[in-house]
């Protein structure tokens, strides 16, 4: 990491996160060209997977929400359906140290603009939750999924089917898209808990 606009410290966090002989670290860092190995959505592609627009009229609109836990930001992703099953992440909103308050002004014009139905939180923060509720909100506390591949295989199902789409200003889902895998090739239990929004 010859780049001598970043600071040391932070490359040596990035590192950390990343992984310090991750091919993402590697790519990002050092500027080789990888291959990633054990993604969790492999079938993404950009390519495919990138849209420009959407239709006019969607079957639903719903929303998930992650609290965030430091050094994550906290996550707020819009999703709908049309009527011909294909699914669209319409809006991101990735932001550390918002306040609840804060949090809920960004959600709440999102809810206007995009007629959200319901708002699936992160169930870890019933206090939240409810503030956000007492603001007119439509959020609930998220089900845990008690198997996290459970999630993954009806993601990985829409991707390969080519029923999900993610507009093309959500960068960060388009990136987590490239960078969420598994620890050790082979092994399929748990991905890492990065890049996971």
């Amino acid at each position: 990491a010859d780049n001598p606009h970043l600071p040391q410290e932070e490359i040596r966090q990035l590192r950390e996160r990343w992984g310090a002989d991750s091919a993402y670290a590697r790519q990002e860092l050092e500027a080789e060209f990888v291959t990633y190995e054990g993604l969790v959505y492999a079938k993404f592609d950009p390519a495919l997977h990138v849209a420009g627009k959407v239709p006019d009229k969607f079957r639903g609109v719903w929303a998930g929400l992650d609290w965030g836990f430091a050094p994550d930001p906290a996550a707020f992703v819009v999703v709908a359906e049309d009527h011909f099953g294909v699914w669209y992440i319409l809006y991101e909103l990735y932001e550390h140290r918002l306040t609840v308050p804060e949090f809920a002004r960004l959600v709440e014009a999102a809810v206007r603009q995009y007629k959200i139905q319901t708002i699936y939180a992160d169930p870890s923060r019933p206090d939240s939750i409810r503030q956000m509720q007492e603001s007119g909100i439509p959020v609930v506390a998220a089900r845990r999924v008690k198997e996290t591949n459970v999630a993954i295989q009806k993601v990985a199902r829409l991707l390969e089917s080519d029923l999900l789409m993610v507009m093309y200003h959500c960068k960060h889902t388009i990136r987590d898209f490239g960078l969420y895998r598994y620890p050790e090739l082979g092994k399929r239990d748990n991905p890492l808990g990065v890049d996971d929004h």
